[in-house]
């Protein structure tokens, strides 16, 4: 009697208790009119436990809507908000003696950042729904990656810019924010700040080797795809959001006006270093879309050679490659043939993850691929556009590499300042070690992946990271038997990885043993897969993909074929060099002829079976004169056509057994 009274007490006065105002800075959090209810487990679970509950609240409204858990009892019950305020509604209902815990039921959204820039939805590089008619999720993962930061500034107060040097730029696009010098008065003709560059306010144009930018919707592209202001309403989205772009022009030209424009970068980032930040910029990346094509390194010594004086001083560079199927390590190429360890050298990856057919690739020179089709970015007089190319492909890792600088401890920040090469090669390694490995990039980049914001931040902050070999599972094995598959797993982070393994879609012929395992910190681990072919038929492809997920919601999806080979065991044998042999067409859809070239008379027998042995058609013994014979196999047997599949041609010249395999589809 005691409690029901308290109960009702608190009903009466629940609207003078907690006043029915919302308050616009603390937005709603629970549906409402709606509670989640744990009932006492004392006794096994009825409906009409939870009904009686209901009863002794009455007036409010309130109601079972559905059970939850029968095993832990656990309820959702909705209410009438216009008959009882909900946080009295959830006091009273904790008071009553039946109920072990009671909550609203709250709001849950997953954890991705997305900005409110208007043209987001077209960005699939930045978060791929199947736009364009790609693969879901076949992106870089940003919005997971901004959970960690959105960039612009160390965690040391340093302003970070990037330098993007190309054809020029729209200084005046408003959704980039622009590197100023500011100890530079501009226009004044005099080199205000003694850097050895006069009136370069905006930054620096090589070709005229002057502060004048001029105005080009490439480099602006390429400027916004690495930075362009997030979140603020306006236009499209850069993988940073708040980080300072360095525009140096450098028009179509000679090689000179590109060693200028480097050297502008490097005096900047120098001046930073030798004055603690006072003076210059912190440039902690370059990037170049453009290039010498088939260019051999020896014959650009000078060239080479900045890349790795700007890695010295923390700067590492980004090089797109040709937009030209070519094999760079057959061919050359400038920059991406370099051998600098300062310098990331990146190729094309579409909408579905696959190498985009006219971009280069290596798997010595080409460390990874990037989004570089149909990418949505800045373009000059504040409009918005789409380009495609390698040149789209770069600025992304550029811009990866400015969102490791703000993502980065003040431990790693203070040693950066101490050595900043070791700290800048060590940021490289965090991006080339986290790649989402791709089909399309085996064996013709040298991460064999495509780059993955997100996995790139947790890798630096010591999280697991896994990476497989190989990236597709090829098993060949004959029918009704049983082979294993390997698969090798490292983690590349400082902490265990615990993960969990299966197929999709399930299939009887790769069973697990142990779906469950680990892999320690830095190491690898071998994973053994069984296969069994039973009961598949004597022979074909058979598809399926493997997929293991690990902490922080990662996952690897690692494609499996396996072709089930009747011939696997069955070798092709040679005839005497007194005889040759050819059958043509094989595979064939009809008709396959057997050509016997006889250097002596010879006898000659000849028979088809099938894979279980079972002889459909032959030839009976007779001798034939030397010379050549044709015979024709029609593809029949007595009682009609043979169906498609494996078979084995037997011929026996006088006492020697000859076999081919034969293929009809």
């Amino acid at each position: 009697m005691k409690q029901l009274i308290l109960l009702l007490f608190i009903l009466i006065f629940s609207l003078k208790a907690f006043p029915q105002v919302s308050d616009p800075k603390d937005p709603v959090r629970f549906v409402p009119g709606e509670l989640i209810v744990q009932l006492n487990m004392s006794a096994p679970v009825l409906q009409q436990d939870a009904t009686l509950l209901c009863q002794a609240f009455q007036g409010t409204g309130l109601a079972v809507k559905k059970l939850l858990s029968a095993r832990l009892q656990i309820w959702l019950l909705s209410f009438d908000t216009d008959s009882v305020e909900q946080h009295a509604m959830l006091e009273a209902i904790k008071l009553h003696s039946r109920v072990n815990a009671a909550q609203f039921n709250h709001f849950v959204t997953f954890r991705e950042v997305i900005p409110d820039d208007p043209y987001f939805p077209d960005q699939w590089a930045l978060m791929n729904t199947g736009q364009l008619g790609g693969t879901p999720n076949a992106d870089i993962d940003a919005t997971r990656a901004w959970e960690i930061t959105t960039g612009g500034m160390t965690s040391l107060g340093d302003t970070i810019v990037l330098a993007i040097v190309d054809q020029g730029f729209d200084v005046n696009q408003v959704d980039i924010h622009y590197w100023k010098n500011y100890q530079e008065i501009p226009s004044n003709g005099i080199d205000d700040d003694m850097n050895g560059y006069i009136d370069d306010y905006d930054g620096w144009n090589s070709y005229a080797s002057n502060g004048q930018i001029p105005v080009n919707n490439h480099g602006t592209h390429v400027a916004g795809i690495a930075g362009a202001i997030g979140n603020n309403g306006t236009g499209v989205t850069g993988v940073n959001w708040n980080v300072q772009i360095m525009p140096v022009a450098t028009p179509p030209g000679d090689e000179a006006r590109v060693v200028e424009a480097y050297g502008y970068v490097l005096e900047m980032r120098a001046r930073y270093n030798d004055t603690d930040g006072e003076e210059g910029a912190f440039v902690v990346a370059t990037n170049a879309s453009f290039g010498v094509d088939q260019g051999d390194p020896d014959d650009y010594p000078i060239w080479g050679a900045i890349y790795d004086s700007l890695g010295m001083l923390g700067v590492l560079s980004v090089g797109a490659t040709a937009n030209a199927n070519w094999n760079i390590d057959q061919v050359g190429d400038i920059p991406t043939a370099f051998p600098s360890d300062f310098l990331i050298t990146v190729t094309n990856t579409n909408p579905s993850d696959l190498k985009f057919s006219p971009a280069a690739w290596g798997p010595v020179t080409i460390d990874l691929g990037s989004p570089g089709y149909m990418i949505r970015s800045t373009i000059s007089n504040n409009q918005f556009d789409y380009k495609s190319g390698t040149s789209m492909s770069a600025p992304f890792v550029t811009g990866a590499i400015g969102l490791i600088f703000s993502a980065a401890d003040e431990a790693t920040m203070q040693a950066n300042r101490i050595k900043p090469d070791s700290i800048a090669l060590v940021f490289k390694s965090y991006i080339l070690n986290s790649v989402d490995k791709l089909v399309s990039l085996d064996s013709i980049t040298l991460t064999e992946g495509r780059l993955n914001l997100y996995k790139t931040l947790l890798l630096q902050q010591g999280e697991p990271i896994l990476q497989q070999e190989p990236v597709t599972i090829e098993v060949e094995a004959a029918p009704d038997s049983q082979t294993y598959a390997g698969l090798v797993l490292f983690n590349r982070g400082n902490s265990t990885a615990h993960y969990t393994i299966w197929t999709d879609p399930p299939v009887s012929w790769l069973p697990f043993d142990q779906t469950n395992d680990s892999v320690e910190a830095s190491c690898m681990h071998s994973v053994r897969l069984t296969v069994v072919t039973e009961g598949l038929g004597p022979g074909g492809d058979y598809y399926t993909d493997l997929y293991l997920s690990y902490e922080n919601d990662q996952s690897i999806k690692v494609p499996v074929h396996l072709f089930v080979n009747p011939f696997i065991s069955v070798e092709d044998t040679e005839p005497d060099p007194g005889a040759t042999i050819r059958i043509y067409p094989n595979p064939s859809t009809d008709r396959t002829w057997l050509a016997i070239d006889l250097k002596k008379d010879t006898r000659v027998e000849i028979e088809m079976n099938d894979m279980s042995g079972r002889r459909i058609w032959n030839l009976p013994q007779q001798t034939l004169n030397s010379g050549s014979h044709l015979f024709r196999w029609d593809g029949h047997q007595s009682g009609g056509q043979i169906a498609t599949g494996f078979y084995i041609c037997m011929i026996r010249l006088d006492y020697q057994l000859i076999t081919r395999k034969i293929i009809r589809y």
